[in-house]
């Protein structure tokens, strides 16, 4: 009942999706999420799919055991390159709350070299090691705690972390002070695109609020942009 799919001769061109999460502050929203292939756009294909999202998200709120009282926001992501998208959604009353980038780094050379805080030294994650893995998780749960819109962490979400196809602890950067995780880059790779280019993805960046301010996120950068490239990243 979150998702819905629209066709068009007999070819699905466009997926919705409206689900209800719990956030990390004890809030709760719906999330909207519209794919929608450019050659389907501006044809009414937002219009379904907004509204579908709206009558679900109103059935979500009206579950007591989900909203426990609370009120929920609707929370829709949209593409910067889906003018149509964006423009319909803002007709029918959103607001733009927030942005996103993705940056990408069109090559691997040239990485500086750049030193740890002091104390503070980068360890590997052994891939069989769930207690580690838990440890890391919980971890950037809690870097990530004040994050707008970051979701509460669960044991279902966990499992989903560490049986998804791109769990690469091998990959990871993760910096320790004494027994403590300061901070962490959970690198995997993407596919092997058709032109011979693979993405070196350096997710997951956190550092915990003691150790902020010192340099540890750009050393750990550095060094995982190294760990990506010897992968058989290419950017």
């Amino acid at each position: 009942r979150d998702c819905t799919l629209v066709e068009l001769d007999g070819q699905v061109v466009a997926y919705g999706r409206a689900s209800w999460a719990e956030l990390a502050n004890g809030d709760a929203q719906v999330e909207c999420i519209l794919n929608i292939r450019p050659g389907a756009r501006g044809r009414g294909v937002e219009e379904l799919l907004a509204d579908h999202a709206m009558r679900r998200a109103r059935e979500l709120a009206a579950d007591p055991a989900l909203a426990r009282g609370r009120p929920a926001t609707l929370v829709a992501f949209v593409s910067g390159r889906d003018e149509v998208q964006r423009s319909v959604l803002t007709g029918l009353g959103f607001l733009i709350t927030g942005h996103g980038a993705q940056l990408i780094r069109p090559d691997l050379a040239s990485i500086p070299e750049l030193p740890l805080p002091v104390g503070l030294e980068v360890r590997p994650i052994d891939p069989a090691d769930r207690v580690m893995h838990r440890r890391v998780y919980d971890a950037a749960a809690r870097a990530f705690a004040d994050s707008p819109g970051e979701e509460q962490p669960t044991e279902a979400k966990f499992d989903e972390f560490v049986n998804d196809p791109r769990f690469a602890p091998a990959l990871w950067r993760v910096a320790f002070d004494g027994n403590r995780i300061a901070g962490q880059i959970l690198n995997y790779l993407g596919d092997l695109e058709a032109d011979g280019t693979r993405i070196g993805w350096t997710e997951g960046i956190t550092v915990q609020p003691e150790y902020r301010r010192r340099g540890l996120a750009r050393a750990l950068l550095a060094r995982s942009l190294r760990v990506v490239r010897a992968a058989g990243a290419t950017c």
